[in-house]
């Protein structure tokens, strides 16, 4: 085989491996979207507190003006209550 066909070679394998790689790209980008993650979703997390290793508190903006509060542990995600639209320390005593 001579040094030129061994070139031809070299370049076909390296071209064909950048047109797989761009499919698997291709494929997987399709695929989160397909699935819904546009990153759009309206939800904001406002705050968190940390209470041990594997839980915390978060109060979430839902988008439509609500604020929830979250319990979130290893187990899962739970409301504990929808918060209302005043801020804390600026209502009467």
């Amino acid at each position: 085989m001579s040094a030129s066909g061994t070139l031809m070679t070299l370049g076909r394998l390296g071209g064909g491996l950048i047109v797989v790689l761009a499919l698997v790209l291709l494929s997987a980008k399709l695929a989160r979207r397909a699935r819904g993650h546009t990153g759009n979703s309206g939800l904001h997390v406002v705050d968190r507190i940390v209470l041990s290793r594997e839980a915390h508190l978060a109060v979430v903006d839902s988008g439509d003006g609500r604020r929830l509060l979250l319990g979130v542990t290893s187990q899962g995600v739970t409301m504990l209550t929808i918060l209302d639209g005043e801020t804390p320390g600026t209502g009467d005593l």
